[in-house]
Protein backbone atom coordinates (compact mmCIF):
# COMPACT_ATOMS: atom_id res chain seq x y z
CA UNK A 1 0.00 0.00 0.00
CA UNK A 2 1.49 3.26 -0.76
CA UNK A 3 1.42 5.66 1.84
CA UNK A 4 -1.02 8.29 0.61
CA UNK A 5 -3.48 4.99 0.62
CA UNK A 6 -2.14 4.60 4.10
CA UNK A 7 -3.42 8.28 5.04
CA UNK A 8 -6.59 8.09 3.20
CA UNK A 9 -7.51 5.19 6.26
CA UNK A 10 -6.94 7.43 9.00
CA UNK A 11 -9.98 7.65 11.02
CA UNK A 12 -12.23 10.96 10.65
CA UNK A 13 -10.45 12.02 14.45
CA UNK A 14 -7.08 11.31 13.22
CA UNK A 15 -7.88 13.30 10.37
CA UNK A 16 -9.48 16.69 12.23
CA UNK A 17 -6.52 16.67 14.14
CA UNK A 18 -3.96 16.36 11.93
CA UNK A 19 -5.85 18.98 10.15
CA UNK A 20 -6.18 20.99 13.54
CA UNK A 21 -2.13 20.91 13.76
CA UNK A 22 -1.73 21.62 9.83
CA UNK A 23 -3.72 24.95 11.11
CA UNK A 24 -1.62 25.59 13.69
CA UNK A 25 1.33 25.13 11.64
CA UNK A 26 0.56 27.34 8.77
CA UNK A 27 -0.07 30.14 11.08
CA UNK A 28 2.79 29.58 12.83
CA UNK A 29 4.73 29.92 9.37
CA UNK A 30 2.56 32.67 8.53
CA UNK A 31 4.19 34.49 12.22
CA UNK A 32 7.77 33.67 11.94
CA UNK A 33 8.39 33.15 8.27
CA UNK A 34 11.57 34.53 6.87
CA UNK A 35 11.63 37.94 4.90
CA UNK A 36 11.91 37.24 0.91
CA UNK A 37 15.99 37.70 -0.02
CA UNK A 38 16.27 39.38 -2.79
CA UNK A 39 17.71 37.53 -5.92
CA UNK A 40 21.80 36.30 -5.77
CA UNK A 41 24.27 33.72 -4.18
CA UNK A 42 23.86 35.90 -0.89
CA UNK A 43 20.42 35.32 0.15
CA UNK A 44 20.80 31.73 -0.64
CA UNK A 45 22.53 30.62 2.56
CA UNK A 46 19.93 32.35 4.88
CA UNK A 47 17.67 29.42 3.26
CA UNK A 48 20.10 26.90 5.43
CA UNK A 49 19.08 28.56 8.71
CA UNK A 50 16.14 30.05 10.09
CA UNK A 51 15.49 31.62 13.86
CA UNK A 52 14.85 29.84 16.53
CA UNK A 53 11.70 30.80 18.24
CA UNK A 54 11.52 28.82 21.26
CA UNK A 55 14.38 27.25 23.71
CA UNK A 56 14.38 23.31 24.17
CA UNK A 57 12.47 21.83 26.86
CA UNK A 58 14.74 20.41 29.87
CA UNK A 59 12.48 18.47 32.01
CA UNK A 60 13.81 16.17 34.33
CA UNK A 61 14.44 12.64 33.42
CA UNK A 62 15.12 9.01 34.51
CA UNK A 63 16.91 6.16 32.43
CA UNK A 64 13.60 4.99 30.58
CA UNK A 65 12.03 1.93 30.23
CA UNK A 66 10.47 0.31 26.99
CA UNK A 67 7.42 2.39 25.96
CA UNK A 68 5.06 0.52 23.55
CA UNK A 69 3.05 3.38 22.20
CA UNK A 70 3.85 6.80 20.83
CA UNK A 71 2.35 9.85 22.43
CA UNK A 72 0.90 12.89 21.15
CA UNK A 73 1.78 16.00 21.36
CA UNK A 74 0.42 19.27 20.91
CA UNK A 75 3.50 21.20 20.34
CA UNK A 76 4.69 22.84 17.19
CA UNK A 77 7.47 25.05 17.45
CA UNK A 78 10.01 26.33 14.40
CA UNK A 79 13.69 26.00 15.59
CA UNK A 80 17.05 26.79 14.34
CA UNK A 81 18.90 24.70 12.11
CA UNK A 82 21.98 25.36 14.34
CA UNK A 83 20.81 27.24 17.65
CA UNK A 84 24.20 27.49 19.70
CA UNK A 85 27.23 26.51 18.24
CA UNK A 86 26.63 24.14 15.48
CA UNK A 87 25.64 21.65 18.47
CA UNK A 88 22.25 23.50 19.08
CA UNK A 89 23.51 24.55 22.65
CA UNK A 90 24.01 27.44 23.74
CA UNK A 91 25.76 26.28 26.89
CA UNK A 92 28.15 24.29 25.20
CA UNK A 93 30.64 23.96 22.31
CA UNK A 94 29.93 20.37 20.37
CA UNK A 95 33.26 18.76 20.38
CA UNK A 96 34.91 18.05 16.68
CA UNK A 97 34.79 14.59 14.92
CA UNK A 98 37.83 13.28 14.23
CA UNK A 99 39.00 14.80 10.56
CA UNK A 100 41.55 12.76 9.87
CA UNK A 101 41.06 9.91 6.87
CA UNK A 102 41.22 6.91 7.72
CA UNK A 103 44.65 5.02 7.38
CA UNK A 104 43.25 2.05 5.06
CA UNK A 105 40.71 2.82 2.27
CA UNK A 106 39.42 -0.54 3.00
CA UNK A 107 37.04 -1.28 5.47
CA UNK A 108 37.81 -2.86 8.61
CA UNK A 109 34.97 -5.15 8.40
CA UNK A 110 36.35 -9.51 8.34
CA UNK A 111 34.00 -10.97 5.72
CA UNK A 112 32.41 -13.00 8.50
CA UNK A 113 31.38 -9.96 10.33
CA UNK A 114 29.66 -8.21 7.63
CA UNK A 115 25.45 -9.07 8.50
CA UNK A 116 24.25 -11.53 6.20
CA UNK A 117 20.36 -9.94 4.64
CA UNK A 118 17.75 -12.51 6.86
CA UNK A 119 14.26 -13.21 5.34
CA UNK A 120 12.16 -9.67 6.33
CA UNK A 121 10.61 -11.87 9.45
CA UNK A 122 13.90 -12.41 10.77
CA UNK A 123 14.86 -8.95 10.17
CA UNK A 124 15.28 -6.83 13.34
CA UNK A 125 15.94 -3.13 12.37
CA UNK A 126 17.46 0.52 14.01
CA UNK A 127 16.22 3.68 13.40
CA UNK A 128 16.37 7.30 14.61
CA UNK A 129 14.94 11.24 14.33
CA UNK A 130 17.10 13.77 12.28
CA UNK A 131 17.05 17.19 13.30
CA UNK A 132 19.17 20.31 12.99
CA UNK A 133 21.76 21.35 10.79
CA UNK A 134 22.94 19.06 7.96
CA UNK A 135 26.51 18.17 9.42
CA UNK A 136 24.75 17.87 12.55
CA UNK A 137 22.35 15.07 10.60
CA UNK A 138 25.65 13.39 8.92
CA UNK A 139 27.34 12.84 12.37
CA UNK A 140 24.26 11.14 14.15
CA UNK A 141 23.70 9.25 10.20
CA UNK A 142 27.50 8.11 11.29
CA UNK A 143 26.75 6.99 14.38
CA UNK A 144 23.85 5.30 13.35
CA UNK A 145 25.91 2.73 10.89
CA UNK A 146 28.00 1.98 13.77
CA UNK A 147 25.29 1.37 16.35
CA UNK A 148 23.43 -0.76 13.76
CA UNK A 149 26.98 -2.70 13.13
CA UNK A 150 27.28 -3.25 16.94
CA UNK A 151 23.61 -4.63 17.25
CA UNK A 152 23.70 -6.58 14.34
CA UNK A 153 20.58 -4.70 12.93
CA UNK A 154 19.41 -3.71 9.47
CA UNK A 155 19.28 0.33 9.51
CA UNK A 156 16.26 2.37 8.77
CA UNK A 157 17.94 5.04 7.38
CA UNK A 158 15.83 8.76 8.01
CA UNK A 159 16.08 11.16 4.91
CA UNK A 160 18.66 14.49 5.73
CA UNK A 161 16.90 17.44 5.35
CA UNK A 162 18.23 20.10 4.05
CA UNK A 163 16.70 23.77 3.46
CA UNK A 164 14.80 25.05 6.35
CA UNK A 165 14.94 22.34 9.09
CA UNK A 166 13.87 21.86 12.51
CA UNK A 167 16.22 22.00 15.78
CA UNK A 168 16.42 19.39 18.42
CA UNK A 169 13.56 19.06 20.44
CA UNK A 170 12.71 16.10 22.92
CA UNK A 171 11.04 13.29 20.80
CA UNK A 172 6.97 13.30 20.78
CA UNK A 173 7.59 17.58 19.60
CA UNK A 174 10.44 16.38 16.92
CA UNK A 175 8.12 13.52 15.46
CA UNK A 176 5.17 15.64 15.43
CA UNK A 177 7.16 18.27 13.69
CA UNK A 178 8.42 15.46 10.52
CA UNK A 179 4.81 14.00 10.79
CA UNK A 180 3.05 17.67 9.68
CA UNK A 181 6.04 18.42 7.26
CA UNK A 182 5.72 15.52 5.33
CA UNK A 183 5.66 16.24 1.39
CA UNK A 184 3.06 13.35 0.77
CA UNK A 185 -0.10 14.97 -0.96
CA UNK A 186 1.44 17.73 -2.11
CA UNK A 187 3.65 16.72 -5.07
CA UNK A 188 2.18 19.82 -6.96
CA UNK A 189 3.95 22.57 -4.91
CA UNK A 190 7.17 21.44 -6.40
CA UNK A 191 6.38 23.25 -9.99
CA UNK A 192 5.58 26.63 -8.41
CA UNK A 193 8.94 26.55 -6.73
CA UNK A 194 10.97 28.44 -9.48
CA UNK A 195 8.32 30.82 -10.21
CA UNK A 196 9.74 34.63 -9.65
CA UNK A 197 7.87 35.99 -6.32
CA UNK A 198 5.67 38.00 -8.52
CA UNK A 199 4.57 35.23 -10.42
CA UNK A 200 3.87 32.76 -7.22
CA UNK A 201 1.64 35.36 -6.00
CA UNK A 202 0.08 36.23 -9.45
CA UNK A 203 -1.08 32.45 -9.50
CA UNK A 204 -2.25 32.49 -5.47
CA UNK A 205 0.52 29.96 -4.57
CA UNK A 206 -1.05 28.39 -1.37
CA UNK A 207 1.27 28.95 2.05
CA UNK A 208 1.62 25.15 2.33
CA UNK A 209 3.01 25.14 -0.82
CA UNK A 210 5.24 28.30 -0.10
CA UNK A 211 6.44 26.55 3.19
CA UNK A 212 7.21 23.01 1.50
CA UNK A 213 8.83 24.74 -1.10
CA UNK A 214 11.76 25.75 1.14
CA UNK A 215 12.93 22.47 2.66
CA UNK A 216 12.99 19.05 1.23
CA UNK A 217 13.67 15.20 2.42
CA UNK A 218 16.97 14.16 0.11
CA UNK A 219 18.12 10.19 0.71
CA UNK A 220 21.20 10.32 1.36
CA UNK A 221 23.25 8.07 -1.28
CA UNK A 222 21.90 11.14 -3.58
CA UNK A 223 24.66 13.27 -1.99
CA UNK A 224 26.91 10.03 -1.06
CA UNK A 225 28.07 6.87 -2.48
CA UNK A 226 27.15 4.75 0.49
CA UNK A 227 27.62 1.29 -1.76
CA UNK A 228 30.78 -0.10 0.09
CA UNK A 229 29.47 1.22 3.35
CA UNK A 230 25.38 -0.04 2.58
CA UNK A 231 27.33 -3.80 1.26
CA UNK A 232 29.22 -3.65 5.24
CA UNK A 233 26.54 -2.50 7.12
CA UNK A 234 23.15 -3.17 5.42
CA UNK A 235 20.79 0.30 5.61
CA UNK A 236 17.40 0.76 3.83
CA UNK A 237 16.20 4.06 3.30
CA UNK A 238 13.11 5.44 5.35
CA UNK A 239 11.80 7.92 3.86
CA UNK A 240 8.40 8.23 6.06
CA UNK A 241 7.96 8.78 9.69
CA UNK A 242 4.53 7.27 10.45
CA UNK A 243 3.61 4.41 12.09
CA UNK A 244 1.49 3.55 9.31
CA UNK A 245 4.15 3.53 7.08
CA UNK A 246 6.42 1.15 9.29
CA UNK A 247 3.89 -1.28 9.34
CA UNK A 248 3.03 -1.22 5.89
CA UNK A 249 6.29 -1.39 4.06
CA UNK A 250 8.48 -3.15 7.24
CA UNK A 251 5.43 -5.63 9.17
CA UNK A 252 6.55 -3.27 12.27
CA UNK A 253 3.98 -2.65 14.80
CA UNK A 254 4.20 -0.02 17.71
CA UNK A 255 3.99 -3.04 19.72
CA UNK A 256 7.15 -4.76 18.07
CA UNK A 257 9.27 -1.17 18.52
CA UNK A 258 11.29 -0.30 21.67
CA UNK A 259 11.50 3.67 21.66
CA UNK A 260 13.87 5.62 23.71
CA UNK A 261 12.40 9.03 23.50
CA UNK A 262 15.21 11.85 24.54
CA UNK A 263 14.28 14.88 26.72
CA UNK A 264 17.51 16.27 26.90
CA UNK A 265 19.29 17.46 23.77
CA UNK A 266 22.20 14.88 24.92
CA UNK A 267 20.10 12.50 26.67
CA UNK A 268 21.99 9.33 26.55
CA UNK A 269 25.78 8.11 26.03
CA UNK A 270 26.22 4.71 24.57
CA UNK A 271 29.00 2.60 25.53
CA UNK A 272 29.88 0.02 23.70
CA UNK A 273 30.22 -2.72 26.86
CA UNK A 274 29.08 -3.59 30.04
CA UNK A 275 30.01 -1.22 32.38
CA UNK A 276 28.40 0.20 35.45
CA UNK A 277 24.88 1.35 34.72
CA UNK A 278 24.67 4.21 36.74
CA UNK A 279 25.50 6.88 35.19
CA UNK A 280 26.64 8.76 37.97
CA UNK A 281 29.54 6.31 38.38
CA UNK A 282 30.95 7.90 34.78
CA UNK A 283 32.17 11.42 33.61
CA UNK A 284 29.13 11.44 30.91
CA UNK A 285 30.15 15.22 30.39
CA UNK A 286 26.65 17.11 29.10
CA UNK A 287 25.11 13.58 28.58
CA UNK A 288 22.22 12.87 31.15
CA UNK A 289 22.27 9.20 30.79
CA UNK A 290 23.78 5.92 29.38
CA UNK A 291 22.71 2.98 27.39
CA UNK A 292 24.75 -0.12 26.77
CA UNK A 293 25.36 -2.04 23.37
CA UNK A 294 24.95 -5.58 25.17
CA UNK A 295 21.68 -4.31 26.58
CA UNK A 296 20.32 -3.19 23.63
CA UNK A 297 21.58 -5.90 21.70
CA UNK A 298 19.56 -8.73 23.83
CA UNK A 299 16.28 -6.61 23.19
CA UNK A 300 13.81 -8.60 21.78
CA UNK A 301 11.69 -6.08 19.55
CA UNK A 302 11.88 -5.84 15.79
CA UNK A 303 12.68 -2.24 16.04
CA UNK A 304 14.83 0.35 18.03
CA UNK A 305 13.54 3.52 17.67
CA UNK A 306 16.16 6.31 19.16
CA UNK A 307 15.61 9.96 19.13
CA UNK A 308 18.37 11.81 18.57
CA UNK A 309 22.43 10.48 17.66
CA UNK A 310 23.89 13.66 17.11
CA UNK A 311 27.17 13.89 19.01
CA UNK A 312 30.65 13.31 18.38
CA UNK A 313 30.96 11.46 21.75
CA UNK A 314 27.56 9.83 22.17
CA UNK A 315 29.03 6.91 20.78
CA UNK A 316 31.72 5.47 23.29
CA UNK A 317 34.54 3.21 21.26
CA UNK A 318 36.46 1.31 23.42
CA UNK A 319 38.79 -0.29 21.19
CA UNK A 320 41.34 0.47 18.58
CA UNK A 321 39.65 -1.87 16.39
CA UNK A 322 36.09 0.06 16.65
CA UNK A 323 37.68 3.48 16.73
CA UNK A 324 39.03 2.60 13.64
CA UNK A 325 35.62 1.14 12.33
CA UNK A 326 34.10 4.79 13.07
CA UNK A 327 36.95 6.04 10.83
CA UNK A 328 35.95 4.14 8.24
CA UNK A 329 32.69 4.94 8.60
CA UNK A 330 32.82 8.64 8.72
CA UNK A 331 35.11 8.43 5.37
CA UNK A 332 32.96 7.09 3.54
CA UNK A 333 30.71 10.68 3.59
CA UNK A 334 32.28 12.16 0.94
CA UNK A 335 30.23 14.52 -1.14
CA UNK A 336 29.81 12.51 -4.74
CA UNK A 337 26.82 13.80 -6.61
CA UNK A 338 27.55 14.42 -10.27
CA UNK A 339 25.74 18.03 -10.63
CA UNK A 340 27.89 19.09 -7.00
CA UNK A 341 31.02 17.75 -8.31
CA UNK A 342 30.35 19.12 -11.46
CA UNK A 343 29.94 22.84 -10.51
CA UNK A 344 32.72 22.63 -8.06
CA UNK A 345 35.03 21.13 -10.75
CA UNK A 346 33.91 24.29 -12.69
CA UNK A 347 34.47 26.79 -9.95
CA UNK A 348 37.76 25.36 -9.16
CA UNK A 349 38.99 25.55 -12.63
CA UNK A 350 37.88 29.43 -12.84
CA UNK A 351 39.69 29.75 -9.39
CA UNK A 352 43.05 28.72 -11.35
CA UNK A 353 42.71 24.73 -10.51
CA UNK A 354 43.10 22.31 -7.34
CA UNK A 355 45.87 23.94 -4.66
CA UNK A 356 45.86 27.23 -6.54
CA UNK A 357 44.80 29.15 -3.51
CA UNK A 358 44.44 28.84 -0.01
CA UNK A 359 40.66 29.16 1.83
CA UNK A 360 39.22 29.52 4.66
CA UNK A 361 36.13 29.15 6.72
CA UNK A 362 34.04 32.22 7.95
CA UNK A 363 30.70 31.26 10.02
CA UNK A 364 29.02 34.50 11.28
CA UNK A 365 25.74 34.57 10.08
CA UNK A 366 23.25 32.85 12.14
CA UNK A 367 22.54 31.93 16.15
CA UNK A 368 25.45 32.10 18.75
CA UNK A 369 28.27 32.65 15.39
CA UNK A 370 26.32 35.51 14.84
CA UNK A 371 26.63 36.65 17.80
CA UNK A 372 29.96 35.99 18.69
CA UNK A 373 31.38 37.09 15.20
CA UNK A 374 33.98 39.13 17.15
CA UNK A 375 35.36 36.22 18.49
CA UNK A 376 34.84 34.09 15.38
CA UNK A 377 36.49 36.19 13.09
CA UNK A 378 39.37 37.15 15.43
CA UNK A 379 40.23 33.83 16.00
CA UNK A 380 39.86 33.38 12.52
CA UNK A 381 42.47 36.23 11.90
CA UNK A 382 45.08 35.45 14.21
CA UNK A 383 44.69 31.56 12.48
CA UNK A 384 45.16 32.75 9.28
CA UNK A 385 47.49 36.02 9.43
CA UNK A 386 49.83 33.34 11.84
CA UNK A 387 50.12 30.80 8.73
CA UNK A 388 49.97 34.45 6.14
CA UNK A 389 51.42 37.17 7.82
CA UNK A 390 49.96 39.98 6.13
CA UNK A 391 52.42 42.93 4.50
CA UNK A 392 53.52 45.89 6.41
CA UNK A 393 52.25 49.50 5.49
CA UNK A 394 49.39 50.72 3.79
CA UNK A 395 46.49 48.65 3.18
CA UNK A 396 46.64 46.55 0.13
CA UNK A 397 45.30 48.77 -3.29
CA UNK A 398 41.97 47.41 -3.94
CA UNK A 399 41.48 45.53 -7.15
CA UNK A 400 38.50 44.06 -8.92
CA UNK A 401 37.85 40.08 -8.85
CA UNK A 402 38.39 39.97 -12.34
CA UNK A 403 41.92 41.60 -12.02
CA UNK A 404 42.46 39.08 -9.54
CA UNK A 405 41.33 36.18 -11.32
CA UNK A 406 43.80 37.80 -14.87
CA UNK A 407 47.55 36.51 -13.47
CA UNK A 408 48.91 39.02 -15.61
CA UNK A 409 46.67 42.06 -13.59
CA UNK A 410 46.94 40.36 -10.32
CA UNK A 411 48.63 42.49 -7.61
CA UNK A 412 52.56 42.06 -7.68
CA UNK A 413 52.17 40.85 -4.17
CA UNK A 414 49.78 37.80 -5.14
CA UNK A 415 51.87 36.92 -8.89
CA UNK A 416 55.34 36.07 -6.29
CA UNK A 417 53.26 34.78 -3.46
CA UNK A 418 53.96 37.26 -1.12
CA UNK A 419 50.42 37.64 -0.34
CA UNK A 420 47.83 34.14 -0.69
CA UNK A 421 45.08 33.78 -3.66
CA UNK A 422 42.17 32.90 -0.90
CA UNK A 423 38.84 31.59 -1.43
CA UNK A 424 36.68 32.01 1.51
CA UNK A 425 33.51 29.74 2.42
CA UNK A 426 31.32 31.90 4.40
CA UNK A 427 27.43 32.02 5.53
CA UNK A 428 27.56 36.12 4.90
CA UNK A 429 25.30 37.50 2.79
CA UNK A 430 27.85 40.62 1.29
CA UNK A 431 31.37 40.00 2.90
CA UNK A 432 32.72 43.16 1.13
CA UNK A 433 30.57 45.01 2.48
CA UNK A 434 30.65 44.03 5.86
CA UNK A 435 32.86 46.37 8.27
CA UNK A 436 33.96 43.24 10.20
CA UNK A 437 35.57 41.69 7.34
CA UNK A 438 37.57 44.73 6.08
CA UNK A 439 40.48 43.79 8.03
CA UNK A 440 40.52 40.54 5.83
CA UNK A 441 39.90 42.68 2.53
CA UNK A 442 42.18 45.66 3.13
CA UNK A 443 45.30 43.12 3.89
CA UNK A 444 44.85 40.65 0.92
CA UNK A 445 43.36 42.02 -1.89
CA UNK A 446 42.54 38.46 -3.73
CA UNK A 447 39.53 37.41 -1.58
CA UNK A 448 37.34 35.39 -3.45
CA UNK A 449 33.69 33.73 -2.69
CA UNK A 450 31.10 32.36 -4.42
CA UNK A 451 28.90 35.11 -5.55
CA UNK A 452 31.98 36.46 -7.29
CA UNK A 453 33.30 33.15 -9.54
CA UNK A 454 29.55 31.10 -10.02
CA UNK A 455 27.24 31.82 -12.27
CA UNK A 456 23.86 29.72 -10.53
CA UNK A 457 21.83 29.38 -12.72
CA UNK A 458 23.52 28.10 -16.06
CA UNK A 459 25.45 25.64 -13.31
CA UNK A 460 24.98 21.65 -13.38
CA UNK A 461 23.32 22.05 -9.68
CA UNK A 462 20.46 24.53 -10.61
CA UNK A 463 18.94 21.59 -12.78
CA UNK A 464 19.34 18.80 -9.67
CA UNK A 465 15.89 17.54 -8.84
CA UNK A 466 14.93 15.71 -5.64
CA UNK A 467 13.48 12.49 -6.76
CA UNK A 468 11.09 12.21 -3.84
CA UNK A 469 9.46 15.57 -4.31
CA UNK A 470 10.45 16.74 -7.59
CA UNK A 471 11.89 20.11 -6.07
CA UNK A 472 14.91 21.47 -7.70
CA UNK A 473 17.45 21.16 -4.45
CA UNK A 474 20.72 22.70 -5.53
CA UNK A 475 20.13 26.07 -4.05
CA UNK A 476 19.93 24.13 -0.87
CA UNK A 477 23.21 22.55 -1.73
CA UNK A 478 24.81 26.09 -2.30
CA UNK A 479 26.87 25.37 1.29
CA UNK A 480 28.12 22.34 0.29
CA UNK A 481 29.41 23.43 -2.68
CA UNK A 482 31.35 26.30 -0.64
CA UNK A 483 32.83 23.73 1.59
CA UNK A 484 34.20 21.72 -1.38
CA UNK A 485 35.63 24.73 -2.85
CA UNK A 486 37.61 25.53 0.03
CA UNK A 487 38.74 21.78 0.48
CA UNK A 488 40.39 22.14 -2.83
CA UNK A 489 42.46 24.79 -1.50
CA UNK A 490 46.14 23.95 -0.59
CA UNK A 491 45.39 25.17 3.28
CA UNK A 492 42.17 25.26 5.03
CA UNK A 493 41.89 27.37 7.89
CA UNK A 494 38.69 26.43 10.17
CA UNK A 495 36.34 28.62 11.76
CA UNK A 496 36.33 27.44 15.50
CA UNK A 497 32.84 25.47 16.65
CA UNK A 498 32.05 24.70 13.57
CA UNK A 499 31.24 21.28 12.74
CA UNK A 500 30.88 22.28 8.98
CA UNK A 501 34.96 23.51 9.40
CA UNK A 502 35.49 20.19 10.81
CA UNK A 503 33.90 18.09 7.75
CA UNK A 504 35.16 20.68 5.54
CA UNK A 505 38.80 19.95 7.03
CA UNK A 506 38.56 16.14 6.58
CA UNK A 507 37.16 16.02 3.07
CA UNK A 508 40.55 19.14 2.31
CA UNK A 509 42.64 16.31 4.22
CA UNK A 510 40.98 13.17 2.16
CA UNK A 511 41.51 15.20 -1.16
CA UNK A 512 45.08 16.24 -0.45
CA UNK A 513 45.62 12.56 0.31
CA UNK A 514 44.08 11.47 -2.86
CA UNK A 515 45.50 14.32 -5.24
CA UNK A 516 49.26 13.38 -3.67
CA UNK A 517 48.98 9.92 -4.34
CA UNK A 518 47.64 10.83 -7.95
CA UNK A 519 50.67 13.42 -8.62
CA UNK A 520 52.57 10.17 -7.43
CA UNK A 521 51.61 8.13 -9.27
CA UNK A 522 51.62 10.20 -12.37
CA UNK A 523 55.31 10.95 -12.00
CA UNK A 524 55.75 7.40 -11.97
CA UNK A 525 54.47 6.83 -15.33
CA UNK A 526 55.88 9.66 -16.70
CA UNK A 527 59.31 8.49 -15.48
CA UNK A 528 58.19 4.68 -17.13
CA UNK A 529 57.30 7.01 -20.45
CA UNK A 530 60.50 8.62 -20.73
CA UNK A 531 62.28 5.18 -20.06
CA UNK A 532 60.71 3.67 -22.67
CA UNK A 533 61.69 6.78 -24.95
CA UNK A 534 65.30 6.58 -24.09
CA UNK A 535 65.17 2.98 -24.84
CA UNK A 536 63.98 3.26 -28.12
CA UNK A 537 66.35 5.80 -29.21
Amino acid sequence: MSILGTLSTFSSRRKLLVAIALSAFILTTLLFRDSTCPDGIECWNSSFWITDIDPPMSPSHDLQKPIVQQEETDNNVFGDVDPGLDGDDDSSVEEMEDSLPPAEDKAPIEEEDVQETPTSAETKYLTFLPHSGFHNQRIAAQNAFYLAHLLNRTLLLPPAMIGKVFGWRPYDTLLKWHLLHSKAGHDECAKFADLPADEQKAVGVSTVCDTMNGYTYVRWDLLYNLSELGAKIPFIPRDYFTDEYLQTEFDISTQQTWYFKDTFQYDAMIFDTNVDPDPASHDLEKYHSLLRVPDLAARPEKLIHLGSLFGSSRMVASTKERRTLRGWINSQFIFSNRQLIDTVDHVVETLGGPRSYVSLHARVGDGAFERNRDKVLTQLWADFSKKFPPLPGPPAAQVTPAQCLDPATRPLAVQNGSLPFIFMATDDRNPRAAKYFSKFYEAYPCIFTLADVLDYPSSPLAELKNPVDGLKMGKFMIPFLDGMVASRASDFTTSIWSTFSMYIRFIHKDFTKKWEAQKKASGRRDMRMEAGMEGAD
